[in-house]
């Protein structure tokens, strides 16, 4: 309190003109540059600013930091100018300052022009600070729909830079300074501002808000093309909830403009529109991308737009009508023009030949193309949404799926950046199954389910939540329920364990949780040899795939393989080697196109074939294949799994002593994989070896005392 009244007592002592300098300094806070004061000092109100902060420097009150910035000698002193004066004079002050630097834009006439410089920013929040909580009606038209622009400009930019909490701030000015009359006065202005609000609540994970802006577009827009933004994100903000009801409205969207599509694709309508496609083939792909006119029609462009918003969710719910609409993105592209939408036309059609038409080659080339197109435009907006689903859906069946991994952080922190939460929170989805399927730690994906839930419940991915929730139960099973609790993130207690969540889903029409709960379930089932549950998730999850070969298809036909080959051997049954057989029929087919990602399963699901057939040395060849390119490959969790099965068949071959030295070696790979669980199998409690020596070629030819 001494220090503050010496302060006090020494700024009632400056000349006027000084302490008046000093106020107009502490509006900006503690710094501010000199152009901004060069700015303010050209108007008769402030021209002795310069001059009066001169002498504020010689009492040690500021300091010029450098050639071009004032500032505060402590924070301090801004503060006791600052609250010197009565808000009303300081309003005042503001006003003052920021009514000069608004003039300084020259913008004041068609304020269309304004740019959003660092000028720009320090005029509207001083404006804004000068007009909070007061009358606007004391400015005139022309100054109140200048200030209007300005912040509907700025909300632009935070919503660009994915900050939903400023672009609120200026969407809430901008609407007040507009009014009541705004609809009528200022159209433009007034529907670019809710459209503002629409997009910064759907950040803001806020759908009550946006549901209220929506409707105000809807109520005041003279024109149906006026609309359709506000609409396209309202389907995103719906589709949280109501993913059928998003899709429903879109397509009723893309019928208004000239985009029909039937409510169910029949098997003719997917050959017209495979058809239609080949008709665009050409010899050098690239080049017509690169060359072809740039899409200019406003309906087609919408609809475009429109597309490229609900393919995520035909992904989830129909396979058949996400083929129909990449056609119809492609058709567009190829004959109207091409746009940045068009690169999701080019993934989703790489999409479907792969999962419908199971054609690697031919869809890894596509999605590469999709690439061509983002080249092209150079759209960081879009950018990362089509780099995801490449990288979560065509990628792994021609790359290395570790480098999936770093690839997903690197896309979620890119969505964020542009505000697409929707997108970050698919790529933290993609990272923790690829971390997964890679053999990262567990204890790893673990830390990150946890965060990444947490994140998806505060950004209402609902979606996204109950995967990462379902997923993060079957890695708490696998590491010996080491970590939180994974249903305790979602707050309403609805949803406490698997039952629940597949009841959920069963529910409200989640086909795609379904599967991905049948999944986790059989992985767990697997892991710890309950056999039968096992091959029950995946009948299950088969039964359940309209939609083939996401990435999880690959886990569940690989341990679907295995779990069949075990029952065969404990239950004579031809249909179990029959299923056996198509997972290896599926390895092989795969492994043409990725022998890194395949070879391994291949190898393990060949050798437990060969063990069931009697074929001794052929299995014990494969399984010493399947243990070589695990490792090699650095896929530990598979490393441990062969060498599991492969002491099993030594064992039951009598070959105890190698027997036991696989055993060892598994338990060691699982507790590099940091599966604490399955070391509590009782195939483990005996095995007290560790295998840190052992070889990687190792070799289980006759010893003395093994069975021949």
């Amino acid at each position: 309190e001494n220090v503050a009244a010496i302060l006090r007592n020494k700024l009632l002592r400056l000349p006027i003109k000084v302490f008046e300098a000093l106020q107009v300094m502490s509006c900006f806070g503690v710094k501010v540059d000199q152009d901004v004061l060069s700015i303010l000092s050209g108007s008769d109100q402030f021209d002795e600013l310069i001059s009066s902060l001169g002498y504020a420097i010689q009492e040690g009150m500021i300091e010029k930091r450098n050639e071009t910035t004032y500032g505060f000698a402590h924070d301090t002193i801004q503060q006791a100018v600052y609250e010197y004066l009565p808000e009303a004079c300081m309003k005042e002050f503001h006003f003052k300052i920021g009514m000069q630097l608004v003039r300084a834009l020259r913008g004041f006439v068609t304020p269309e022009f304004l740019q959003c410089n660092s000028i720009t920013f320090l005029a509207i929040d001083q404006m804004n600070r000068a007009c909070d909580g007061t009358d606007p009606n004391r400015l005139d038209t022309r100054i109140k729909n200048t200030l209007a622009s300005l912040n509907l400009k700025a909300a632009e930019r935070a919503i660009d830079l994915a900050d939903a909490s400023s672009a609120l701030s200026h969407v809430r000015f901008g609407l007040q300074f507009v009014g009541d009359t705004g609809w009528s006065l200022c159209y433009e202005i007034c529907l670019r501002l809710h459209e503002a609000a629409c997009l910064a609540n759907y950040l803001n994970s806020s759908p009550d808000e946006v549901l209220k802006h929506f409707e105000e577009i809807i109520n005041h827009a003279t024109k149906f093309e006026d609309k359709i933004k506000a609409n396209c994100i309202m389907i995103k903000s719906s589709a949280s909830g109501n993913i059928k009801g998003a899709i429903n409205s879109a397509f009723i969207i893309l019928n208004q403009l000239g985009e029909s599509f039937p409510s169910v694709a029949t098997p003719e309508d997917i050959q017209n529109a495979i058809a239609s496609i080949r008709e665009f083939h050409c010899d050098d792909p690239k080049e017509k991308i690169m060359n072809s006119p740039e899409l200019t029609d406003t309906k087609k462009l919408w609809s475009l737009k429109l597309m490229d918003h609900i393919f995520p969710y035909l992904h989830m719910m129909s396979s058949n009508l996400l083929i129909l609409i990449s056609a119809r993105m492609l058709k567009i592209s190829f004959q109207h023009g091409f746009a940045p939408e068009s690169a999701s036309g080019f993934f989703c059609y790489s999409y479907s030949l792969i999962s419908t038409f199971n054609d690697i080659e031919e869809g890894y080339r596509w999605a590469k193309l999709a690439l061509v197109v983002l080249e092209r435009f150079n759209a960081p907006s879009l950018s990362p949404k089509v780099k995801i689903c490449i990288t979560m859906f065509v990628s792994i069946w021609k790359e290395p799926v570790q480098s999936s991994v770093v690839d997903f952080l690197r896309l979620h922190q890119e969505a964020l950046l542009v505000g697409d939460i929707e997108f970050a929170a698919i790529s933290s989805k993609g990272y923790i199954h690829h971390g997964f399927i890679s053999g990262s730690s567990l204890a790893t994906i673990e830390r990150e389910c946890a965060a990444i839930s947490l994140e998806m419940m505060q950004s209402n991915q609902m979606h996204g939540l109950f995967w990462c929730m379902n997923h993060h139960a079957m890695i708490m099973a696998l590491n010996g329920k080491q970590g939180r609790d994974p249903f305790a993130v979602y707050k309403n207690g609805s949803i406490n364990n698997y039952h629940d969540a597949l009841a959920y889903a069963e529910t409200t029409g989640r086909r795609r949780l379904v599967r991905a709960i049948y999944s986790n379930r059989l992985v767990e089932a697997f892991f710890f040899g309950r056999y039968s549950e096992a091959m029950d998730m995946a009948e299950k999850y088969r039964n359940e795939s309209e939609i083939s070969m996401p990435i999880e298809h690959v886990l569940n036909s690989f341990l679907e393989g295995l779990t069949a080959f075990h029952l065969a051997r404990s239950e004579s049954c031809s249909r179990w080697m029959e299923l056996g057989e198509n997972s290896i029929h599926s390895f092989r087919s795969w492994a043409v196109h990725s022998a890194w990602n395949f070879d391994n399963k291949l190898f393990l699901l060949e050798a437990e074939s060969y063990f069931c057939h009697g074929q001794y040395d052929k299995a014990e060849e494969k399984y010493q294949s399947a243990i070589e390119s695990s490792r090699l490959h650095r896929f530990v969790h598979e490393e441990g799994l062969a060498c599991e099965l492969f002491g099993s068949f030594c064992k039951t071959r009598g070959k105890l002593s190698k027997h036991i030295e696989l055993m060892a070696r598994a338990r060691d790979c699982y507790k590099k994989w940091e599966a604490y669980g399955l070391l509590e199998k009782d195939c483990f409690k005996n095995c007290d070896t560790s295998c840190d020596s052992i070889i990687p070629g190792l070799s289980i030819g006759n010893e003395k005392g093994d069975s021949p």
